[in-house]
């Protein structure tokens, strides 16, 4: 049996009666090599394929947030609603962020159109715990930093869902619910693939 190609053996010849045969353009020794190489280049190459262009968003990103009004004598943040002009200081602090919004939708009540946010079911424990323990206070509702809407907490929020009446104008609300909804679902979306 012969000696590996390219591979120097002193107790048997070579095919080629020489002790060292230099390895050929198709030997097994330069191939497996050059294959890596060229898997790598491909690879390199390619790889932009692979990466799909962002999906272009057919909405404005609106961040919602809900603080909740300081207690009296505690610092807090001063805050103007934009119609109305009622001020009042919130904890600095958000209760309620975008991720713990499950969906929102445009709702019509007795003031006019409003905002229905729908809440995870663990924001909606949290935010029970909180109204039980905070009625009297003040809900405020900020969207990309503004304060647009206060509510009393006059008992129990059980329902995991909030209505908000905006002082925003009412034909821009619906549009409005969208942004917020499709926001909403995209963050859950994002925090779904990361866990």
């Amino acid at each position: 049996m012969f000696p590996r190609w390219g591979v120097l053996s002193p107790t048997r010849p070579s095919p080629a009666g020489l002790d060292w045969v230099r390895p050929g353009p198709f030997s097994r020794r330069t191939l497996i090599p050059r294959a890596g190489v060229l898997t790598i280049a491909l690879l390199l190459a390619f790889n932009g394929g692979c990466n799909t262009a962002p999906k272009k968003k057919d909405y404005n990103a609106v961040s919602a947030r809900f603080f909740l009004e300081a207690r009296a004598g505690e610092q807090g943040l001063p805050i103007k609603l934009p119609v109305s002009g009622v001020t009042l200081e919130v904890d600095p602090r958000p209760i309620l962020l975008e991720f713990d919004i499950a969906h929102v939708q445009l709702v019509n009540g007795e003031y006019g159109p409003g905002l229905m946010f729908v809440l995870t079911s663990q924001a909606a424990r949290d935010l029970y715990r909180i109204s039980v323990t905070s009625q009297g206070r003040r809900l405020v509702l900020s969207l990309n930093g503004t304060p647009v809407a206060a509510i009393p907490l006059t008992g129990p929020l059980g329902s995991g869902a909030i209505v908000v009446y905006p002082e925003l104008d009412p034909e821009k609300m619906g549009q409005l619910a969208r942004d917020l909804d499709q926001t909403s679902v995209d963050v859950q979306q994002r925090a779904a693939k990361k866990k």
